[in-house]
């Protein structure tokens, strides 16, 4: 069954190196606030201990500014069409297959 509401969604908005944050507690204070600014006072900061780039072995642990946002009506109409597609499709994958093996071992009595 389709889910008749609209999402939330969280965007990364930015990633910040933990080298990034070694400042003054007073410079660390104005450079939330220009995030604050930024992305709102909603905005999330998020640790990402196991962060990989494609080309390193190890992690590189980076901090994530996300944001939280409801669906467009463009991407909620979106996601509804292609969930029932989606839906449509398995039905006709099982409707062939049972049509398959009725022929195979005959209908059910």
């Amino acid at each position: 069954m389709a889910n008749n509401k609209k999402k939330i969604i969280q965007t990364t908005m930015d990633d910040i190196s933990p080298y990034e944050l070694e400042m003054d507690l007073a410079e660390l204070r104005a450079r939330v606030d220009e995030w604050i600014e930024k992305y709102g006072p909603d905005a999330r900061l998020d640790w990402d201990k196991y962060h990989y780039y494609p080309y390193e072995s190890e992690p590189s642990p980076r901090f994530n500014i996300l944001v939280s946002r409801e669906e467009t009506d463009a991407e909620f109409t979106n996601r509804l069409e292609n969930e029932k597609s989606q839906r449509l499709a398995v039905e006709l994958r099982e409707r062939q297959e049972f049509e398959r093996l009725q022929q195979k071992f005959g209908k059910a009595k």
